[in-house]
């Protein structure tokens, strides 16, 4: 099968979004697939030596500096378009290049899927006054009514379906999360990564992400400091980096916690899958995710994992089985010291979280993938013919 990805996010951006189309782009290669991404040209930081990824030119968003807008006019793509042809169009984000997606599959007759990894309403603080065109309500409308235009749309959970069946989506909507390399994440080293950034022998709370307003960093810092008052010698690692950073640090200079905390940067590889291994309970509190895919390798590390109550982690996050769930800092911290101090639970719920994820292997999650595609590839046959 001949697949393209369009998508206005890509690398040397670290996201989730960019880790699921790498890992669902590697994975079909892998099952014999053909596979090409189209995304933004990120100027001097464009990584090289990329195979079946076509670059269009951009320029900066200034005001998230990770970020890019494409331009809609592209020779190179429109000559690419005319010469290849493909069984199916998958669109990853709604912008400039996910409507160039939408112009080609609607000219050459394609079958469109759309993976809706992102609640664009969480993100209009990152434009100053645009809240006074769009509010919250409309552009989670605007979501609808972009998938309504897509043959199937893909909701990484059932919180993401519900949104968008509630704001009007009519066309076909699938639940199916992200999958990752289980295997990867059991390769981990701890010792060498404590080592490498000085991290003492006491328990570790692990946060993987970017440092961004909308990750709720706040509450998870608030909480801690609550922790630090039972278990002092308990640590927080924040892995990834963002806008927020310089905020966060001195938060935690504010809390009297700063001597607790690591800031590591973004990390990838070998020490991304050690970061996992040193963490005792992995921690999220953000309100804002699609899914969570760092619960997903949390759980693969073998973590139990503590989260506040939200419907995108129900998933892999099962209260009182591989996780704590709360609704307030006192009660996440209150939570996070009893499974502190509950070493024979936290072994439980590790094991707990080994087992349910492994449901969500890469492999399995793209051969669903290939099962969609192929029902839309079926029906689009149907509907040429029925219109014939």
């Amino acid at each position: 099968m001949r697949i393209i990805f369009f998508t206005d996010v890509y690398r040397p951006t670290v996201n989730g979004v960019v880790e699921s189309i790498d890992l669902f782009a590697s994975e079909l290669r892998a099952q014999g697939h053909e596979v090409q991404i189209v995304c933004p040209r990120y100027g001097d930081e464009t990584p090289e030596d990329e195979q079946d990824v076509l670059r269009i030119q951009s320029f900066p968003f200034l005001l998230y500096r990770e970020y890019r807008l494409a331009t809609i006019f592209s020779k190179t793509l429109f000559s690419h378009m005319r010469k290849n042809a493909y069984d199916v169009v998958h669109i990853h984000s709604p912008f400039a290049v996910g409507l160039l997606g939408l112009y080609y599959a609607k000219r050459y007759n394609v079958p469109i899927i759309y993976t809706a990894h992102t609640n664009y309403a969480d993100y209009l603080h990152y434009v100053p006054g645009v809240n006074r065109i769009l509010t919250p309500e409309l552009t989670d409308k605007l979501a609808a009514r972009f998938s309504n235009r897509i043959d199937m749309t893909i909701a990484p959970s059932e919180k993401i379906k519900q949104n968008l069946l509630s704001d009007g989506a009519t066309q076909q909507v699938e639940v199916m999360s992200t999958g990752i390399n289980l295997s990867a994440f059991k390769t981990g080293d701890s010792d060498r990564f404590k080592g490498k950034f000085n991290i003492g022998p006491g328990p570790v709370l692990l946060y993987v992400g970017r440092l961004t307003k909308e990750k709720n960093i706040e509450f998870l810092m608030r909480s801690f400091a609550l922790v630090r008052q039972s278990s002092p010698d308990t640590q927080l690692v924040l892995v990834g980096d963002g806008p927020w950073r310089g905020r966060l640090a001195q938060l935690a200079s504010e809390l009297g916690i700063d001597s607790s905390i690591t800031f590591t940067g973004y990390l990838q590889g070998q020490d991304r899958f050690d970061a996992y291994a040193s963490g005792d309970i992995f921690c999220l509190t953000s309100k804002t995710e699609t899914q969570g895919l760092v619960l997903l390798e949390a759980a693969a590390s073998g973590m139990p994992l503590a989260v506040i109550s939200d419907q995108a982690y129900e998933y892999i996050a099962h209260e009182g089985i591989n996780a704590v769930v709360a609704h307030s800092e006192q009660e996440y911290a209150l939570k996070l010291a009893h499974l502190l101090q509950d070493r024979q639970l936290r072994e439980h719920m590790s094991q707990q979280s080994l087992e349910l994820s492994d449901s969500y292997s890469i492999s399995r999650q793209a051969e669903t993938l290939v099962e969609f595609y192929e029902r839309c590839i079926h029906a689009k046959r149907v509907r040429i013919k029925e219109y014939s």
